[in-house]
């Protein structure tokens, strides 16, 4: 035990500065109901488990190897027409952890993914990316983040400059915590059991739809979700569970497998002259339940 705590210690020192904890498991289970189709009759749900691994090995005080699996299933109806379909996901986190010096850090990861509806799966089903994420401490309380994701999808290579940061208010019950344009989180703490809070999670995927009910299409995934959230904590705030009121702007576009766009860049798709084979969704409301096992490092 005194082992792991070392490495989590390091691990957070090295990655996270005033962030005094590691959220080594997240699970997400969420549904949006009677979405509907844009100038077509008829509604969908999407329903979506959503899983994250992490755990860190240390090599040396300026060095971690990081590793861990994310998972995520999305089951919807792609038109009014079209059989439901689960849109999944396995993506395996290599990397490292670099200690430079006493206040930059960086973080590189490589990202194997299998995407598709994992019926007949192929070579179109891997995906390779990656991600090289720094940070600056500037005061103990704060520090601000720079990087880049990229990766191969379906519709061609992405890319997405990341720029964020990390605040911790001086009574540590207001915190702040950005990764843009993928994903911020804010909350309050009301006191030792309670804390609300709101966060922003921005999704760009694609999965390739091997069934013989799909023709050889993929679907690429453009959707962003605002929340809302009250949150528990127990058993010494190791164990978060937090109910959420989810607000989502959803795009699940079906193409031929081949029609691509020659690159993206975040929200900026260069050269998409691809036919769309479905009808655009409509926004909509839903919940979501997430539990998190979070390892605190000031006890």
């Amino acid at each position: 035990m005194r082992y792991l705590i070392t490495l989590l210690i390091f691990f957070v020192a090295g990655t996270v500065s005033a962030q005094q904890y590691v959220d080594l498991f997240k699970l997400s289970v969420g549904n949006t109901e009677k979405i509907t189709f844009s100038d077509l009759e008829g509604t969908t749900q999407i329903s979506d488990i959503d899983a994250s691994l992490t755990y860190p090995l240390v090599i040396n005080d300026k060095i971690a190897f990081l590793t861990g699996v994310d998972y995520t299933n999305n089951g919807l109806n792609l038109s009014p027409t079209s059989p439901s379909v689960n849109l999944q996901s396995t993506t395996l986190k290599l990397g490292l952890s670099v200690k430079h010096n006493e206040r930059f850090s960086g973080t590189y990861l490589l990202l194997p993914k299998v995407a598709g509806d994992y019926k007949n799966m192929s070579s179109d089903d891997f995906q390779f990316g990656g991600i090289a994420l720094f940070s600056v401490a500037t005061k103990p309380n704060f520090k601000y983040k720079f990087g880049v994701y990229t990766t191969s999808e379906e519709f061609g290579m992405f890319f997405v400059p990341l720029l964020g940061l990390y605040y911790q208010g001086p009574n540590k019950r207001f915190e702040a915590n950005a990764t843009l344009p993928i994903t911020y989180d804010v909350n309050y703490s009301l006191g030792k059991y309670i804390n609300l809070g709101s966060d922003f999670r921005a999704f760009v995927r694609s999965y390739a739809l091997s069934d013989d009910r799909f023709a050889e299409t993929y679907a690429h995934k453009n959707s962003q979700e605002v929340s809302t959230y009250v949150q528990f904590n127990l058993l010494k705030k190791s164990i978060l569970l937090q109910l959420k009121g989810v607000y989502s702007l959803n795009d699940y576009g079906q193409f031929n497998q081949g029609d691509q766009i020659d690159y993206g860049i975040s929200a900026l798709l260069v050269g998409d002259d691809r036919t769309r084979l479905n009808p655009d969704l409509d926004n909509g409301l839903g919940f979501k339940i997430k539990l998190i096992y979070r390892f605190h490092l000031e006890e």
